[in-house]
């Protein structure tokens, strides 16, 4: 007791710290390896690990009026508001905080303090702020700045980072289903039944166990998804059967979509003019005619579907006649190349921009499923013609694919076959995965 009042404060603060010191080591290996009883320690290596922990930036700088301006950067925690932001930030304006709430572009900021998002201020030695960036989450950055002694906004577009994201899922239920399950976007699956929409009926075809591996651009700001594009390469096995396509800019058009082969499904005829449909009449030289009960001939396919329901345009083409035609009711007829044709009758209505001469692209909107002219029900007509002649929308008659341009076949193959091998690897993966 006599030596422990002897000594003095100072030595007693050392005495403690070198027995802190000594102890560390002995606590920071049983914390981090749970040293077993009897187990020699002679022979154990301590190595010593340095992390960088990042802390808010604080730039420190003087402007042209001698003011000392401080530019913080803070990160935005669960439950902050843009208050409490700002005054972590020692930016105590209340000009400022006024101005974000009142201004039509900065009070964009208050719909948008998602925690993590960064916002970067300057702001003076007296609390006023200057400026305030703060990225939006949407593929811009909110500005205020001041000009003078008044404080002004504006949101800038950022460039955004493009990325390719590959995805596969299998089918329980139905297609949409199946790509909710893949987290794959809505815009992607509509994307993809367009595109398969040539060689897959999606409402008569599609079966249970089928696969599928997509590769799509999708835009970035930062960690946050902005936007999908387009799909750019896919694979669909359905009943065993792999379809396959990617896009390819060949210098010549603006981007068509093809087949492994090099075969374009732009000139290739939709299977059907409605987005998910079944047949209720098919292609027969005879056939008993609902309305009059007579044996005739129906030379076109019948698709039920409700009132109002959106029409295809099965290939790119041009309006030839849009109008009321008799028993046809309202009806489209557009020319394609090779002295192709198609017909969409019963029609309620039609696109609004549709004319006679009217260019048209393959999926495009330009009429509503009715029950004009001689119709029992809600349906479309949908007849196909080669040099005005009616054939069997289903058959033989209707074109396949057209070639790629010979010339750039080479640099096709080189830029199809990574996504090809990259699908196929992902497809691998899921089907290993569900494997029941």
């Amino acid at each position: 007791m006599i030596a422990q009042n002897l000594m003095s404060s100072p030595a007693k603060r050392r005495m403690r710290l070198i027995s802190a010191i000594l102890a560390l080591p002995l606590f920071g290996i049983v914390a981090a390896f749970g040293i077993a009883p009897s187990t020699s320690t002679e022979n154990i290596r301590v190595q010593i690990v340095e992390q960088a922990i990042p802390l808010p930036q604080s730039l420190v700088e003087v402007d042209e009026t001698g003011r000392t301006v401080y530019s913080r950067q803070e990160v935005v925690r669960r439950g902050d508001t843009v208050s409490v932001l700002l005054a972590r930030m020692q930016a105590n304006d209340p000009d400022a905080v006024d101005f974000l709430k009142t201004d039509s572009t900065a009070k964009a900021i208050y719909q948008t303090l998602v925690p993590g998002r960064v916002v970067e201020t300057r702001v003076t030695e007296d609390g006023e702020m200057l400026g305030l960036r703060m990225r939006m989450g949407n593929g811009s950055v909110l500005k205020v700045f001041k000009i003078g002694d008044e404080l002004t906004s504006l949101e800038e577009t950022l460039p955004l980072d493009k990325r390719v994201i590959f995805k596969s899922g299998r089918i329980k239920s139905s297609l949409f289903a199946a790509t909710d399950s893949a987290e794959i976007p809505d815009a992607i699956a509509t994307q993809l039944a367009k595109l398969f929409a040539t060689e897959i009926d999606f409402h008569r075809d599609i079966h249970k166990d089928d696969q599928f591996a997509v590769a799509y651009e999708a835009y970035f700001d930062g960690a946050d998804l902005i936007k999908v594009g387009r799909l750019i390469a896919a694979e669909f096995i359905n009943r065993g059967a792999s379809h396959r396509l990617v896009y390819f800019e060949d210098g010549i058009g603006d981007g068509e979509y093809f087949t492994p082969e090099g075969k374009s499904l732009k000139h290739a005829f939709l299977r059907s003019p409605l987005e998910f449909s079944r047949v209720s009449s098919g292609f027969s030289m005879a056939r008993l005619h609902p309305i009059s009960g007579e044996w005739r001939a129906h030379r076109g396919v019948d698709f039920p579907a409700p009132s109002g329901a959106p029409i295809l345009a099965t290939c790119d083409g041009t309006v030839d006649f849009v109008g009321h035609q008799n028993g046809y009711g309202n009806v489209i007829e557009l020319k394609h190349y090779n002295q192709f044709s198609t017909l969409y009758a019963h029609l309620s209505g039609f696109a609004s921009s549709l004319r006679k001469g009217t260019q048209v692209k393959q999926g495009q909107i330009i009429g509503y499923v009715g029950t004009t002219g001689w119709s029992t029900g809600p349906h479309l007509h949908y007849e196909f013609k080669v040099a005005g002649v009616q054939q069997d929308p289903q058959g033989k008659a209707v074109p396949i694919a057209m070639p790629i341009v010979p010339g750039f076949k080479a640099i096709f193959e080189l830029s199809a076959r990574p996504l090809f091998a990259q699908l196929n690897m992902m497809r691998e993966t899921a089907s290993a995965v569900n494997f029941e």
